[in-house]
């Protein structure tokens, strides 16, 4: 039993370090990718203003829709 363990932790060791001399990988390829396109977005000039405005909420249901019924509580 230790024998298995023991080759089979041999060959994971082996994977591993065959892994880190291949060449980048793939998920620093594509971190390299976005921090340059975060680079090269141009700034604000010195004293420009931006404003992010919210879009104006719509009411879900339009105001002609229904009517009023005007109740009495009965005891």
């Amino acid at each position: 039993m230790q024998e298995i363990f023991f080759t089979l932790l041999t060959i994971w060791f082996i994977w591993r370090l065959f892994g880190a001399f291949s060449g980048p990988k793939v998920s620093s390829q594509n971190y390299q990718q976005t921090n340059n396109n975060y680079n090269s977005k141009p700034t604000q000039e010195v004293g420009e203003v931006k404003i992010d405005t919210k879009a104006v909420p719509t009411a879900k249901i339009p105001p002609t829709e229904g009517e009023y019924v005007d109740f009495e509580e009965l005891k």
